[in-house]
């Protein structure tokens, strides 16, 4: 079983684009702690997540930088050949549900739609 938890914050507002089969597509950076520790800026934990169908809607519609959020999904492997004949890998994780810790916009924007923290979405945007 390929299940993974991260927590963190949005280091960049989120991208978002489709899938050649036309369904929604967002790809969000997580910067998350190392053991329940602060890590230094030459030592940051970062993992790029992307969302599909529903939860990438969740992501365009209610998450931005800074925000709070605790991801769950699968971590995806990728090695590759460069031009110059080195290999290289890099980690990335598919979000399937996705809680809302603490929102900016919530404490920004009172006139903005309320998402409540503790709420969890499933991957196809239900609740």
């Amino acid at each position: 079983m390929n299940l993974t938890i991260l927590s963190g914050h949005i280091g960049s507002p989120p991208e978002h684009d489709t899938t050649k089969n036309g369904h929604p597509k967002a790809k969000v950076s997580l910067f998350y702690k190392n053991n329940g520790k602060e890590q230094d800026k030459s030592n940051k934990n970062v993992i790029t997540c992307y969302g599909y169908k529903g939860v990438a809607e969740v992501i365009q519609n209610h998450i931005g930088t800074g925000d709070e959020v605790l991801f769950q999904g699968e971590l995806n492997h990728i090695n590759y050949k460069t031009p110059e004949g080195q290999w290289k890998n890099y980690t990335t994780m598919t979000i399937h549900r996705i809680k809302f810790i603490d929102l900016k916009r919530n404490r920004e924007e009172a006139s903005a739609p309320p998402v409540f923290s503790g709420e969890e979405i499933n991957w196809d945007g239900t609740k």
